[in-house]
């Protein structure tokens, strides 16, 4: 009898310490609040009239708080440590430069689309739903279980021929629409990230001057006395 227990508390452990899959992976990175934090603030500069004055001021510090942050300086030093072994592998003389900004934002932003291309629409609208609020239509049953990735994938094995050579293939009905609502889920995700950068920060320079007014009435820490 305690020969089973023990057996079953094995099997346990097995499966707790499972691999997740590709989509457990992308579905995990999509939601990270690093990436939607990078998208939504990145789409906020970008695009500085979508949720007006107050919305790019909010944008700004969102972004300001992504780039200084945990995450942002560890993938920093990832791509640091990426460029300075491929300068090292071709004998490249020099500094290598310090990742900006920018090269933290370019990495976030590729990383989140071959995460979405990965992901089925029907789980990708999901992740969305989740991020943008509910959405007024859903991923029709025949798209649900396809994905940009795949797609991508088959639409150019049908467009070159075993020479390499352009076959004139056409994109079908449905690989048009899947391309299209890849489009609007993306689209989606984006403005979603955005709109949870704006919540967030839309008060703040509200709350820093009212807290620099309550700072000034907070009780002060007591000197420690000399005995």
């Amino acid at each position: 009898m305690a020969k089973k227990k023990a057996s079953t508390k094995k099997k346990k452990a097995v499966a707790t310490n499972k691999v997740p899959t590709r989509e457990e992976g992308a579905r995990k990175t999509l939601e990270d609040a690093f990436f939607r934090s990078a998208i939504g603030s990145n789409f906020i500069k970008r695009e500085p009239y979508a949720f007006g004055q107050v919305g790019y001021d909010a944008g700004l510090k969102g972004y300001d708080e992504t780039m200084n942050g945990d995450e942002a300086r560890k993938i920093r030093d990832d791509v640091y440590k990426q460029k300075k072994q491929k300068a090292d592998s071709l004998g490249i003389a020099g500094d290598v430069p310090r990742p900006s900004d920018y090269d933290t934002m370019l990495y976030a932003a590729q990383i989140v689309k071959e995460n979405q291309a990965l992901l089925p629409l029907g789980q990708l609208e999901e992740i969305v739903s989740g991020i943008a609020g509910p959405l007024e239509f859903e991923v029709p049953k025949e798209l649900k279980n396809k994905s940009y990735e795949e797609v991508q994938r088959e639409i150019v094995r049908k467009s070159f021929d075993a020479d390499g050579k352009k076959t004139g293939y056409e994109l079908s009905e449905q690989e048009k629409d899947i391309h299209q609502m890849f489009g609007v889920l993306r689209g989606a995700y984006e403005m979603g990230a955005a709109k949870k950068i704006f919540d967030k920060n839309y008060l703040f320079s509200f709350n820093a001057a009212g807290k620099e007014i309550a700072d000034k009435y907070a009780p002060k820490p007591k000197k420690p006395q000399n005995n």
